[in-house]
């Protein structure tokens, strides 16, 4: 979004005179006649007009990303560590332009992991847990991680993939090799219930996809092995409806990608092999009963033992359900714009003759604003060859001229007692879980007092700020919850 100088003025004198009534527009404007560096200041509090290309942050040495947006569209990022010991979790931390990152659990794992974020912004993930041949849900709750198990019956949990609906419910679907195939696992907010999908035994390593429609029935995209094609399943109310998909080529199907539009018809971008052993990007669409098969992308042939999630698929629903597109070869991470291959970007190329490669993955969300977030992997030659994580983030488009409307209060922030003499206290409610920050300057622009940013959840907080070494005066307390800021003129007397 872009501010002028003037909308920015004005809302911190409204927000002045809405606190302090009491103060004559004078002195309010004696305090508006300060130097150039309160404005410089200001504008570092400001998000700066939109830009049309990625930018792109390393998280940290891992495998295999996964990414989840917030309602409020704050990035979310799980992967393992090489060695498949430990699940990391990043949450983007605006303050140092960087990720938080903790360990979600120790263990051992098999990847990919599945993330996904519920309505109230909490994280969670899904797993299997190697060491006792489990599926496992993995949430941050009250500062911490919990860990529960979904299902032990077999040797569950493989190519887990996660989704949370509206009303919070959570699906996972897993691969089970020894035992049923397809398993679907269903939380209600009480108890978890696990029926098999109604699929023949599948192998693991190839994806599985899972999204609910309007009326909260589950539908399931995965690869079948047996047949070497890409398969659909929907639960009806009789029970399962399993049917073949007839992808292009002599396999195709591996590592799905399912969305559902807005009259909950599927679509689904998958890679295929052709006869010629070259790879195939492609896109199905079920549109009056039958599918539509299209091909996005010619790829050269990859070792498919090494692919985990290679494709992810968005619909841009204020854009006629556009498809987006990202996968990876192992040398380009590409982003795609429907099945028009002129309407491509590279959000990375490797160079000729470098030793580096991209790992197999790509994890891509578009947030209500429109902007895009894409995760992905690279092998990095000077360390060893040890996996990378990395962040890249587009900002939506939109012109730089229009003006948009200052930044409203949207966190219940407020402060008691105001003036204050010798420490006043901050209370602020957040809808979901975030990074919050918060930190006081003087007119001057300088930093007086911060507490750094730490993970909150959801709900009432508290904060203390004593101010009995600082002069009287007039001071800015910012309020940084996630991507977001909320700025308070404070009055401080002796």
């Amino acid at each position: 979004m872009h501010y002028s100088w003037y909308s920015i003025s004005v809302q911190i004198e409204r927000d002045l005179f809405r606190h302090y009534p009491f103060y004559t527009q004078s002195f309010v404007m004696r305090i508006y006649q300060i130097q150039l560096s309160t404005l410089v200041f200001l504008s570092m509090l400001i998000t700066p007009a939109y830009a049309q290309s990625w930018q792109v942050y390393h998280v940290g040495e891992g495998i295999e990303p996964m990414l989840a947006l917030t309602p409020s569209g704050e990035p979310h990022i799980s992967y393992m560590l090489e060695g498949e010991t430990e699940i990391k979790h990043a949450i983007w931390n605006p303050t140092i332009n960087s990720f938080d990152l903790s360990t979600a659990v120790e263990g051992s794992f098999y990847g990919p992991v599945a993330l996904d974020i519920d309505p109230q912004g909490i994280p969670h993930i899904s797993y299997h847990d190697h060491d006792f041949g489990n599926v496992t849900i993995s949430s941050f709750n009250n500062g911490a991680w919990q860990t529960e198990t979904v299902d032990d019956e077999g040797h569950d949990g493989w190519d887990s993939a996660l989704y949370i609906d509206e009303a919070g419910n959570v699906h996972i679907v897993s691969v089970d090799p020894d035992r049923s195939g397809l398993d679907y696992a269903y939380f209600d907010g009480t108890d978890w219930t696990v029926e098999a999908v109604g699929s023949e035994n599948v192998y693991y390593d190839n994806g599985v996809s899972i999204k609910t429609d309007s009326q909260g029935r589950p539908h399931i995209a995965y690869y079948d092995n047996n047949q070497r094609q890409l398969m659909y399943a929907v639960k009806e109310r009789s029970g399962w409806t399993v049917e073949t998909v007839a992808a292009p080529g002599v396999d195709g199907g591996r590592y799905p990608a399912l969305e559902l539009d807005d009259l909950d018809q599927p679509v689904i971008a998958f890679y295929a092999i052709d006869a010629t052993r070259e790879g195939i990007v492609a896109l199905a669409s079920k549109r009056n009963a039958q599918w539509e098969i299209k091909t996005v992308e010619n790829i050269g042939g990859i070792d498919v033992s090494t692919a985990v999630k290679m494709i992810d698929l968005e619909l841009d629903s204020a854009n006629e359900n556009q498809q987006m597109i990202s996968f990876s070869d192992t040398e380009r991470i590409l982003v795609m714009y429907g099945d028009n291959e002129a309407a491509s970007e590279v959000v990375e190329q490797l160079p000729q003759n470098n030793d580096d490669f991209l790992g197999l993955s790509t994890s891509l969300k578009q947030d209500k604003e429109g902007n895009l977030h894409l995760a992905y992997f690279k092998y990095d030659a000077a360390s060893g060859f040890r996996g990378h994580i990395y962040y890249a983030f587009k900002p939506a488009t939109t012109s730089s001229s229009t003006e948009q409307p200052p930044p409203t209060d949207t966190f219940a922030l407020s402060i008691y007692p105001s003036p204050s003499h010798r420490s006043f206290s901050v209370n602020y409610t957040i809808e979901s879980t975030s990074q919050v920050g918060l930190s006081m300057y003087n007119i001057e622009g300088k930093r007086v007092w911060e507490r750094a940013a730490v993970l909150q959840s959801p709900g009432e907080h508290l904060q203390t700020v004593h101010t009995s070494q600082l002069p009287a005066g007039w001071y800015w307390l910012v309020l940084q919850i996630g991507n977001q800021q909320v700025i308070k003129a404070h009055a401080v007397l002796k």
